[in-house]
């Protein structure tokens, strides 16, 4: 078995407690090139920027949500099972928090993971239009996301949509 590749690279997640900061240095510093915006759920924003097949998410946490230093350790947030329970608890404490590939066989996967025991995180479940979703854990406690197109001409769509919005100026879905 094993995972059955539909991208030649994998996407990282990092969650950046200074996001001006961390946007000047992956894209003034860096060179990497800046594709969207994404609100997230939580009043945060995630900055997608490329590196050649590899998209850095540079998730910026809303103030509100995360760790302070008087409490380090990741917080107990809402069920990860609920897409704003897992944009919590993968905001809530600044570095690298995950690593995105993207796959056809998303529930043979998940399922392989399972029988060697890893925590499923966020099960398999739609994220949004024609795009499943689910997060394992390594045995160090590293998530893994695994992404899967069910439907192709839906997910394009849906980033048409929201590309379209970009044209028409709405705040809701900002390019960088």
């Amino acid at each position: 078995m094993g995972v059955q590749l539909t991208k030649g690279a994998v996407d990282l997640g990092i969650v950046a407690s200074d996001g001006e900061r961390a946007m000047a240095f992956y894209r003034d510093v860096l060179g990497f090139e800046p594709e969207y915006t994404v609100p997230l759920p939580n009043g945060g924003t995630m900055y997608r920027m490329l590196c050649g097949d590899t998209i850095f998410k540079i998730m910026v946490p809303d103030a509100s949500v995360g760790r302070s230093p008087e409490t380090p350790e990741q917080p107990e947030f809402d069920d990860a099972q609920t897409v704003m329970g897992l944009v919590q608890r993968t905001c809530a404490l600044p570095g690298i928090r995950f690593i995105t590939i993207w796959i056809s066989n998303l529930q043979e996967v998940v399922d392989a993971c399972k029988a060697f025991g890893s925590r499923v995180v966020h099960d398999v479940q739609l994220s949004r239009p024609g795009v499943v979703i689910a997060v394992v854990e390594d045995p160090d406690g590293n998530w893994i996301e695994f992404v899967d197109y069910t439907d192709s001409a839906a997910a394009r769509s849906d980033m048409a949509m929201k590309h379209g919005r970009l044209a028409e100026g709405d705040a809701t879905f900002v390019q960088t």
